[in-house]
């Protein structure tokens, strides 16, 4: 980290402009405060802010910055400047004194409010990421940094080391993409956390140490829940057509309709004199299918591991055993060709179903009724609120309220 934190510093391979020397030979005492150092993001800023330290640089230093590429990207700064008279110039430039501030964070930051992507580092630990984010909402920057975050948040959520990590870091990165009104790393992280965290846990201990994350870890558990409940129903569909070849109402004779009995003449075919048997192969197959599964540990349901990670796994490794349907009739019901769709169609369901959370749909309490950012299916209902400004709006454009026309 402490590498990666002088770097900040040391741009010497980055080629900024013609007229820019690179960062680390831009160094110089500042007049006005001679302890300080001075770093230059814009060699004509004319604000100068004051951190307690960079890159593990355990002194004040000054960061040079353009007053209008911190306006047109924070509020909060627009603010600060405008209340910070006399007018600039680079000869007598602002200072700012943000020593409570995470020096690294406003590094970034300001290198994003100036276009300055290209002395970014390729990635940040998750805790720089957290502080990173925390400066960058304090500030109201959110519009202008959310699009560069991204490499940082695709390296965390690749990495091998962090890959199978604690329910709270990843609920951390959670936290992370959703301040930064991220949709796709929301959607990533929240997918890990309800497939990898046991089912079952509190909302009190997913959201420990979080400040506003109890309503992200009650959606986090009630996702696992609808997640469990979508399984369920992938099971019945796969075991409906076993349930269906072993029915009543499906048993018949070889080459005879369900419900009816071998004719005289269905007899006189026969080249033997034994009796027309109960046609056997579905039975037979689906006896076989429901066995395969049962030692797949996917049916019955009560032999789940839990966690959802390890039911879709289930799921996935299953290979349809051989049966041997040479005999069907042709009143079999084909319980080998049903079985085999069940089986992929619930298998491509897995791999296209978004089994976390959407941030559209979070941020509006329910399905979002527009296109989301993150493509993903919906179900047909919406929400309550969606629905009161419905009636609200049909009321609205009728002239009058339901009441009105009722008792007209």
């Amino acid at each position: 980290m402490a590498l990666r934190k002088r770097r900040l510093l040391g741009t010497s391979e980055i080629d900024m402009s013609d007229e820019e020397e690179p960062a680390s030979k831009r160094l110089k005492s500042d007049s006005t405060m001679e302890t300080d150092a001075v770093v230059d993001i814009h060699a004509e800023g004319d604000i100068l802010l004051v951190v307690k330290s960079i890159a593990g640089i355990d002194k004040p230093i000054s960061i040079r910055v353009s007053s209008h590429a911190l306006s047109i990207g924070s509020t909060v700064f627009k603010r600060l400047i405008g209340d910070t008279p006399p007018p600039p110039s680079f000869d007598s430039p602002k200072t700012l004194q943000l020593l409570d501030d995470d020096g690294d964070s406003l590094f970034l930051l300001c290198n994003i409010l100036h276009l300055r992507n290209d002395a970014l580092p390729a990635r940040l630990q998750p805790a720089a990421l957290l502080a990173f984010v925390r400066t960058v909402v304090k500030y109201n920057a959110v519009v202008a940094a959310s699009r560069a975050t991204t490499p940082w948040l695709d390296s965390i959520y690749h990495s091998k080391t962090l890959q199978f990590s604690d329910p709270v870091l990843i609920f951390k990165m959670l936290e992370a993409a959703y301040l930064l009104d991220d949709p796709v790393y929301f959607a990533r992280f929240s997918t890990r956390w309800v497939q990898q965290q046991t089912v079952g846990q509190s909302v009190d201990r997913i959201a420990e140490g979080s400040q506003h994350g109890k309503r992200l870890a009650a959606e986090l558990i009630a996702r696992q829940k609808d997640s469990i409940n979508a399984l369920k129903v992938d099971l019945d569909l796969i075991a409906d057509a076993c349930a269906e070849a072993l029915a009543d109402d499906n048993k018949h004779y070889i080459d005879c309709a369900p419900g009816a009995e071998p004719t005289p003449e269905d007899l006189e075919d026969k080249e033997d004199d034994t009796e027309i048997e109960i046609c056997e192969v579905d039975k037979e197959a689906a006896t076989k299918y429901l066995s395969a599964l049962r030692d797949a540990n996917i049916w019955p349901a009560t032999r789940w591991p839990n966690s959802i990670a390890a039911i879709i796994k289930l799921f996935e490794n299953f290979r349809i055993p051989k049966t041997d349907v040479a005999e069907q009739c042709h009143f079999c019901i084909q319980v080998d060709v049903k079985f085999a769709t069940a089986i992929g169609m619930v298998k491509q369901m897995h791999q296209e179903r978004l089994w976390g959370l959407c941030l559209d749909c979070y941020r509006s309490g329910g399905l979002f009724e527009g296109e989301c950012r993150y493509e993903h299916a919906k179900g047909k209902t919406v929400s309550a609120d969606a629905v009161v400004r419905q009636l609200s709006a049909s009321v609205q454009s009728s002239g009058g309220s339901s009441r009105d026309g009722y008792m007209s």
